[in-house]
């Protein structure tokens, strides 16, 4: 990489100022003229039309500018450009009222600086390698003794001869290698299945129901066919002695407690046994993808800025919701609001944890933000999300493109 204060720019301006680049560049120059560079150059280049002998200074070529413009000194020759309007004496407040300070002389000659940085790297964009940010390069602009060359003139100059060693004098566009690949991230493991056999007689045929239902190894062959790992994760079904599901250790724990408690409320409600049985497995795939949010940001030690909780919520709803299972998604979310107190307590404020309402409306706003009109029952169901709604397509794109980041090192 050049470094452009420590090293290019001061080596390369001696040479400049020693062929005259301060003053008039035509003859070193060559072929380059203004306006290839972008300048304000309206054309009247000296000497068109006339003997170049003749004109000898900026008076005899001021003949050949027409009204509105000034004749200037440039790299390549002498040019006309437009006239710059005097700047006021004040400035003038755009309510009416006026301000007697001046111009600050140091903002004044920064702005020039920066307009001067700005042509040097848009002038050098095609170049391979890297001179500074535009702040650097205005830096050192701004550090070049008082009564420098037009500065703007000067980058432009300062850029050709750079190009010129970059590219080669006779070839002013650059040929520029293919960056290097990125490393591919190796893929030394995988997800998988295990069933500890329960006690309870309840909690064996929950077993079979979810073997049979075939919806966890069919989740797990898609993590597997997405997502590359440094090692393997297990996601084990257990008998755990209270409702949870959690990870620790690679290993993501589903407990047939939780199941249970899932069971209950879904069966509680007025669907039917075969309407309850789908939202219970799909209840259940949102916990297990929550879960396995977990694991992933342990295993590729992901940055979270947020609630790692709240952040794994957003890669199941978004996993869910990718894979059109974003009814799973509403089912997490009615399962949270049930389990939310009508008047937390102090250790529920206190949860690594949102409150069951807060990730009730959280999620709908992911589902809602996905699809606005095919699902505009919630606004009708739930009005009071009117407010944020019009917010949720923004935040579900945000959410989206943040995991797609943070993730894609390690998709297959």
């Amino acid at each position: 990489m050049t470094t452009l204060q420590a090293h290019t720019l001061p080596a390369i301006r001696p040479r400049l100022a020693a062929r005259g680049a301060a003053k008039r560049l035509g003859p070193a120059l060559g072929f380059l003229s203004l306006a290839a560079l972008g300048a304000t150059a309206i054309g009247c280049v000296a000497g068109a039309g006339e003997d170049p002998a003749l004109v000898s200074d900026c008076r005899l070529e001021a003949l050949a500018c027409t009204a509105g413009q000034v004749c200037s000194e440039a790299f390549d020759g002498y040019v006309c450009v437009e006239r710059e309007p005097e700047a006021p004496d004040v400035l003038v407040d755009p309510v009416g009222d006026t301000s007697e300070d001046p111009v600050d002389p140091a903002l004044a000659h920064r702005a020039l600086c920066d307009a001067a940085a700005q042509r040097f790297l848009d002038c050098l964009r095609p170049v391979c390698g890297a001179f500074g940010t535009h702040q650097e390069v205005s830096d050192y602009f701004c550090s070049l003794p008082e009564g420098e060359a037009n500065l703007e003139y000067y980058a432009a100059a300062l850029c050709f001869d750079l190009r010129g060693e970059t590219c080669g004098q006779d070839g002013w566009e650059c040929s520029c290698p293919e960056p290097p690949a990125e490393p591919v991230a190796p893929d030394e493991g995988d997800f998988r299945v295990a069933w500890d056999p329960p006690d309870s007689a309840v909690y064996r045929e929950f077993e079979t129901y979810l073997r049979e239902a075939n919806v966890i190894d069919q989740w797990v062959r898609w993590l597997n066919q997405t997502y590359k790992l440094p090692y393997s994760i297990q996601i084990q079904h257990e008998e755990c002695g209270r409702v949870n599901a959690f990870y620790y250790n690679r290993k993501v724990h589903m407990c047939y407690e939780y199941l249970q408690a899932i069971a209950d409320y879904w069966y509680g409600t007025n669907y039917t046994p075969a309407q309850a049985s789908e939202a219970i497995l799909g209840t259940w795939k949102a916990i297990l993808l929550h879960e396995v949010g977990h694991a992933i940001v342990d295993a590729y030690d992901l940055p979270v800025t947020g609630q790692e909780e709240d952040a794994v919520d957003e890669f199941a709803a978004l996993s869910l919701i990718a894979s059109a299972e974003g009814r799973s998604v509403v089912y997490l979310a009615y399962f949270h609001r049930a389990r939310s107190e009508d008047d937390p307590s102090l250790q529920a404020y206190a949860d690594e944890h949102s409150l069951g309402i807060q990730r009730f409306y959280n999620m709908l706003c992911s589902v809602y933000g996905y699809a606005p009109e095919e699902n505009a029952w919630i606004l009708d169901r739930f009005p009071e999300m009117a407010a944020r709604a019009e917010r949720c397509p923004y935040e579900y794109r945000q959410k989206r493109a943040s995991w797609d980041a943070l993730l894609s090192p390690w998709v297959q």
